[in-house]
């Protein structure tokens, strides 16, 4: 490529000096040699333009190469950090989860227990108050704080209880109008 440029170049000049040869008629040797020269010069120059076009493309393919690899590690690290992030997001989501279901349960410990302290003071009070002649009765059940996902449906099949009995006891019109978090007295049956 640059050697046709070259020779492109000298045949443009050559013309040049043959078209000047055939206005002015015959060019004497010292004309000649001068434009040889200065078509020689100038063939030189373009080599030289060439050869610092060539270096500095050069430099810059090595520019652009120690760029792309530094954009690779850079592309690399940020995939990594991003998978990273992504194992700690879903190990923190598995402990909270995990963490969540640790308290669900330990709720339900300590509701079982209030139950259980609740009917015992329930009939400590039922007994004194019979002993002291009065004869109201009170209604002696568990408390239970509904979770996500329970039904009334559920919770009554748990405490072998009916559905209206929790129903009537709570004071709840339509069995589907529950709330996550909220507390339903849960009537003990009747013998």
């Amino acid at each position: 490529m640059i050697k046709k440029i070259i020779i492109i170049c000298f045949l443009a000049a050559f013309g040049g000096i043959l078209a000047g040869c055939a206005t002015e008629n015959i060019a004497t040797k010292d004309e000649l040699y001068r434009i040889n020269t200065n078509t020689s010069e100038e063939i030189i120059s373009i080599q030289d333009n060439i050869a610092h076009l060539r270096d500095e493309s050069g430099t810059i393919k090595h520019e652009m190469l120690k760029h792309q690899e530094t954009l690779s590690g850079v592309e690399q690290r940020l995939d990594n950090q991003g998978s990273d992030l992504g194992r700690r997001v879903s190990s923190l989501e598995r402990q909270s989860k995990e963490n969540q279901e640790s308290i669900d349960e330990k709720l339900d410990i300590i509701l079982e227990e209030i139950n259980k302290e609740n009917k015992i003071l329930r009939d400590r009070i039922y007994s004194l108050e019979k002993s002291l002649g009065k004869n109201e009765e009170y209604e002696t059940g568990y408390y239970h704080m509904v979770k996500k996902g329970e039904t009334l449906s559920k919770i009554a099949s748990k405490y072998n209880i009916s559905l209206q009995n929790i129903m009537k006891s709570n004071e709840i019109s339509d069995s589907n109008k529950i709330k996550v978090g909220q507390k339903l007295f849960i009537p003990e049956e009747k013998n």
